[in-house]
């Protein structure tokens, strides 16, 4: 849990005298906890430091589509993630980068989002990669899915996380790509002087191609128990990280033929598409998420 029990009501019942307080963003209650999300590239605000749980996100993947062959091409990859609870932010100002979604039809990977801020005096850098480009198939067409990408940042304290790959394309009853790579998290400095629990996952592979099969293959995501299809396997996504909000991140998007009508996360998600149309969904973009006792 990110606060035990009697942590959290104390925090909680400081409240806006004694705990932390952050600004610039969206701000919503649930549950007992203050949640202030930043969907856009900017500046993030701690007015008050102390101890919050984080989410940061990369953008997922668009889905490659080729006129008339949507159904044969791959999901996107899912945004990287990085997730922590009970971290120690200083007050002030932070610079925030927040990836895109690879705007689909087309082959672009999800764009990087990073951050870096002050814990106890000592600064780090979180990042999480975009996803990998779902890939096209079709006749004579069966290209494999792209990488996930990471942001490397080279700092004394950092966390980079790879996004996930996306799904490969299929020449129906011919041949069939393979799915892009995901990774593993690229770290230094751990754990913070900031402190906290730190989740570093390491990001699926989007999924191979059948080749008897019509449908391109899902793409891969982070996700926390890695028991989740993971893009592997014909049409499936990797179901993305369950954050202590009970939201998922990251999420892959479905092969063509196994489209569904909403992204399985709710931020950074990659593209699917749907056979003989437009994507069902684009790639979400990232985003960054503190929350507090109320």
């Amino acid at each position: 849990m990110p606060f035990g029990s009697s942590k959290a009501a104390m925090m909680g019942a400081a409240g806006a005298g004694g705990g932390p307080k952050f600004s610039n963003g969206t701000e919503t209650s649930s549950g007992g906890y203050t949640y202030v999300t930043y969907n856009y590239s900017g500046s993030v605000i701690c007015d008050t430091g102390g101890e919050v749980d984080l989410i940061i996100v990369g953008g997922g993947g668009s889905t490659s589509t080729n006129s008339g062959y949507q159904q044969s091409s791959g999901g996107g990859g899912g945004g990287g993630v990085v997730a922590a609870t009970g971290v120690t932010i200083d007050a002030g100002t932070y610079g925030l980068t927040i990836g895109s979604g690879g705007a689909s039809p087309g082959q672009n990977s999800g764009g990087n989002s990073s951050i870096e801020m002050t814990g106890n005096g000592v600064n780090f850098q979180i990042s999480g990669g975009g996803g990998g480009i779902g890939e096209q198939g079709g006749w004579a067409i069966y290209n494999s899915g792209g990488a996930g990408q990471i942001f490397g940042t080279s700092g004394s304290e950092r966390i980079n996380v790879y996004g996930g790959g996306g799904g490969a394309g299929t020449w129906y009853n011919y041949a069939a790509g393979a799915g892009g790579s995901g990774g593993g998290p690229s770290t230094d400095g751990t754990p913070f002087t900031a402190g906290g629990t730190w989740t570093t996952l390491t990001s699926q592979a989007g999924g191979n191609g059948i080749y008897n099969n019509m449908s391109g293959a899902g793409g891969g995501s982070a996700d926390n128990t890695q028991t989740a299809p993971g893009g592997s396997g014909n049409m499936n996504a990797g179901i993305g990280y369950l954050w202590v909000d009970g939201e998922r991140y990251g999420g892959g998007g479905y092969g063509g033929g196994g489209a569904t009508s909403t992204p399985v996360s709710i931020y950074g998600n990659g593209a699917q598409s749907q056979s003989y149309s437009t994507p069902t969904y684009a790639a979400q973009n990232g985003v960054f998420i503190v929350r507090y006792p109320s």
